[in-house]
């Protein structure tokens, strides 16, 4: 029997022509797999490509930290008691009704006070009435029924600290109760420029703070300033730390357990890298595999985990860094994000707050600019850890489940 032939075939049977070009097709077909399989064998990982979102931000997972919002009630009413003394404060002191015993006295450093002819008293953490009473006891054999004025012409010992786009930054006493804007008023009011031809305050009112015992206070700035709210004015105490950055001069903050806390001037070309690196690295102490990212204002601020140990040593992208960012580094591990957030947040109001006093009343170094070091202590954490295995009682089950440790928050890698 005779097979059929195709003249463009060279002679060869269509049948094994058509089987012929089966097998081409698939060998084609498989390299092509193959060759996509061994594409992606070969890709390896550039750190220096960022993953990114729909809208070009760095893919990190951020969360809400609610921090505290209302006001206590106590922050809106003067401190009660009675003033104590403490030393620097300066004091009128005289007897009354007796000429030449008017004299102004500064209580020493270590707490005493010298008047007159009644010798040292310890005045430190007297009351004037107390300290009154005391002179008294130590003047009668000296003076026939003596009657002592006390005064308190400048409470050194019980002062604030004002600082940022204020006229007169600084420290000032507190002789008597003073508000947040008897504070701003005292240092000047805010610094203004002029912008076409019209004056404005150039301080941002949404991200200034009052810290204080290493809290921040929620006073809302911005609705006491510009609508009135006078719920906001809240009272100043001694020690605490009014800060008012200015508008568009942008920082970001590396804070924590780093060798070097330090505020890096903003540009479009800070990474998480570089940050790290003007902080001079983290300490060896440091728990980097969980740091915080915090964005946005310290009074309502966004948190996201951070694996600075993977970015570091290249296994996760780098990623550029958002004007007015905080990366925290903490010192031991932590397990929910919602509670350490808070810690992260409260200890970078207080870094923050120490920086601008240093950065004020600090020396020069040998090239003329401020050094930038913060010297603050990290937050006591509370670590909560995970529960030891329970063993199960006698007899023992062949498949015997233990508790669920902690269930941390999961971390996020950029």
């Amino acid at each position: 029997m005779k097979l059929n032939q195709d003249p463009n075939c060279g002679g060869l049977p269509r049948r094994r022509v058509g089987i012929a070009a089966l097998s081409c097709l698939v060998l084609l077909v498989g390299f092509g797999v193959s060759g996509c399989r061994i594409g992606k064998e070969v890709e390896r990982f550039d750190p220096l490509m960022p993953e990114v979102g729909m809208d070009g931000e760095p893919a990190l997972v951020f969360h809400g930290i609610e921090l505290e919002r209302d006001l206590p009630a106590d922050t809106l009413k003067p401190q009660g008691g009675a003033v104590r003394i403490g030393p620097g404060d300066v004091l009128d002191i005289e007897i009354v009704e007796t000429p030449n015993t008017r004299a102004t006295v500064v209580v020493m450093p270590d707490g005493m006070l010298h008047y007159d002819i009644a010798g040292g008293i310890r005045a430190k953490g007297m009351t004037l009435m107390e300290l009154e009473r005391e002179l008294v006891g130590r003047l009668q054999d000296h003076y026939p029924f003596p009657i002592v004025s006390i005064n308190m012409s400048s409470a050194q010992s019980k002062s604030y600290t004002i600082l940022g786009q204020v006229n007169r930054p600084g420290t000032y006493p507190m002789g008597q109760p003073t508000t947040l804007l008897e504070a701003i008023s005292a240092a000047g009011g805010f610094m203004s420029s002029e912008l076409g031809g019209k004056t404005q305050d150039i301080a941002d009112l949404k991200r200034s703070i009052v810290v204080r015992d290493n809290k921040i206070i929620p006073a809302d700035f911005d609705t006491l300033v510009r609508d009135g709210d006078m719920s906001q004015n809240i009272y100043i105490r001694p020690g605490d730390y009014i800060f008012l950055p200015a508008e568009g001069t942008e920082k970001i903050f590396v804070l924590g357990a780093v060798n070097r806390p330090t505020g890096v001037p903003y540009s479009s070309r800070v990474t998480v890298v570089s940050a790290v690196a003007a902080a001079q690295g983290a300490r060896p102490n440091a728990h980097t595999t969980k740091s915080i990212l915090l964005r946005g204002s310290l009074r309502a601020p966004q948190a996201a985990v951070v694996n600075l140990k993977a970015i570091l040593r290249g296994r996760a992208p780098n990623f550029h860094l958002q004007p007015g960012d905080i990366l925290w580094v903490p010192k031991e591990p932590w397990y929910k994000l919602e509670e350490y957030g808070k810690v992260a947040a409260e200890g970078a109001g207080t870094s923050i707050a120490l920086q601008q006093s240093y950065d004020h009343w600090g020396d020069d170094d040998d090239d003329g600019d401020v050094e930038q070091t913060i010297n603050v202590n990290e937050p006591v954490i509370t670590v909560v850890p995970a529960p030891e295995p329970v063993a199960p009682p006698e007899p023992v089950d062949p498949d015997p489940v233990d508790p669920d440790p902690v269930d941390p928050d999961p971390v996020v890698t950029p």
